[in-house]
């Protein structure tokens, strides 16, 4: 539920507080040393973590319902595409890694 409260947030500049960090499976596949960030007219950029995957969920191991999400140096405001390959199954996670359309069709929206 929070996730999605943050997916809610919009902006109309790209990143947060000035740096664009993008999530790891982008900056694997591009290794430029610097990200610019972009703007829009409208607030199209979404909020997102950036790396949302099992090693970065804690658990309550009473309710087995997640109680924190940690590792927040890629989170920021990001293209909508994003949101749809924020993957919390290994298999699906590690997958982004070998599609290389897809890669760069998605960074090429940060560019």
């Amino acid at each position: 539920e929070v996730l999605l409260q943050l997916a809610a947030l919009k902006h109309n500049v790209s990143g947060f507080n000035g740096i664009v960090i993008p999530s790891p499976w982008v900056t694997e596949y591009d290794r430029r040393p610097v990200w610019k960030q972009k703007t829009s007219k409208y607030p199209t950029f979404v909020f997102s973590h950036g790396d949302l995957a099992p090693h970065n969920l804690l658990f309550d191991t009473t309710t087995m319902t997640i109680s924190a999400v940690v590792d927040w140096e890629n989170a920021g405001f990001g293209p909508e595409e994003f949101l749809d390959y924020w993957a919390v199954e290994k298999d699906s996670y590690y997958a982004m890694y070998r599609d290389e359309t897809k890669l760069a069709r998605l960074i090429s929206l940060l560019e």
